[in-house]
């Protein structure tokens, strides 16, 4: 569930970023657009100048002319045998532009170059002219406020993971599965199950051992299904295999002590070692406790198991542990309880 929203609430954003970028991408088009049609017109202005009066008025006038086209970089002139005779630029002059093709000098996304061939008192003149649509400021603020957003949406992504996995709990190997989420072959309420079983063996006065198997993280969770097969396969009574919890399963062995028990599940462990698939190739813990002579309830004898399987988890030198309880000592305290009440 945390990574399918995590994937629907990144891609939200990311489209979100690809949108603000492409909104920023379309206003700075629109804007040069605008530009190369203010220079278009600038242009034409300056054809107009020209052909409406003599070069020489033209080319004292061009200043002028310049402060209602603030776009004009550079102007050039030529005579009819294609040699420059005038030349004009808003910055210092550099003397190569004087025979450099303008197309040349001013291929880039900065300038844009017209040209037009005028007629003036019968003589003909190629007018050039280039101006700049997109200036480098311009560029560095486009570049900003693209870094921005991939700021925002980088710093947002990162505070949303972090949130996400924080305040995701990690479920806990002891952590009871609901009803519901089991097969039909997990026992929804073990603690009766185990109770119940410990009354029979208590009616015949027999041993029997609980057994909880576990595994770090969540190795037995993701292959339940496998790892039930292996035990049906190895513990005969199948009624008595339960699941407890997402990365635990259960198996009581009636008529069984500790020691026997303990034997049992060497026999199993080496066993599933030695047998068990590619997907089952991980290190497996086992906790153990046993009626002993007591008339205790499925709780108490959990209690007693879990405490020993996270003992084995906690030491993997160790993998097998059993509880051993004391009759006499647990006799002890049965009669003070009943003192107390």
């Amino acid at each position: 569930m945390y990574k399918h929203t995590l994937t629907v609430i990144i891609t939200i954003f990311s489209i979100i970023l690809v949108t603000a970028v492409s909104i920023l991408i379309i206003v700075e088009s629109i804007e040069t657009n605008r530009n190369k049609e203010e220079s278009l017109k600038a242009f034409t202005v300056l054809e107009n100048r020209l052909s409406t009066s003599s070069f020489s008025l033209f080319s004292s006038q061009i200043h002028k002319y310049y402060f209602t086209m603030p776009t004009l970089k550079t102007l050039r002139i030529k005579n009819d045998d294609n040699l420059p005779i005038y030349l004009f630029s808003s910055s210092k002059i550099d003397p190569k532009l004087i025979g450099y093709d303008f197309d040349d000098q001013y291929s880039s996304i900065y300038e844009t170059v017209y040209k037009n061939e005028i007629t003036l008192a019968n003589t003909k003149y190629n007018l050039e002219a280039a101006f700049t649509i997109f200036t480098k400021i311009r560029l560095y603020n486009f570049l900003m406020k693209i870094s921005i957003v991939f700021f925002i949406y980088l710093l947002f992504v990162s505070c949303l993971l972090i949130y996400i996995y924080s305040n995701k709990k990690s479920p806990s190997i002891f952590t009871r599965i609901e009803p519901g989420v089991l097969s039909d072959t997990d026992y929804h309420n073990p603690d009766q199950k185990i109770t119940d079983e410990l009354k029979k063996s208590a009616a015949f006065d027999q041993d029997i051992v609980l057994t909880l198997v576990g595994a770090p993280e969540k190795l037995i969770f993701e292959n339940a299904s496998e790892f039930e097969e292996i035990l049906n396969r190895n513990f005969p009574f199948h009624d008595l295999i339960f699941r407890y919890s997402d990365n635990i399963f259960g198996i009581l062995l009636p008529n069984t002590d500790l020691e026997q028990g303990i034997h049992q599940i060497e026999m199993f462990d080496q066993f599933f070692v030695s047998s068990s698939t590619k997907f089952l190739k991980f290190p497996i813990m086992f906790g153990l406790s046993s009626r002993n002579g007591r008339l205790i309830s499925g709780n108490i004898i959990l209690k007693e198991a879990k405490a020993a399987l996270k003992k084995a988890m906690s030491d993997t030198d160790f993998p097998i542990v059993g509880f051993r309880p004391n009759p006499a000592r647990y006799r002890e305290y049965l009669s003070k309880l009943k003192t107390k009440l």
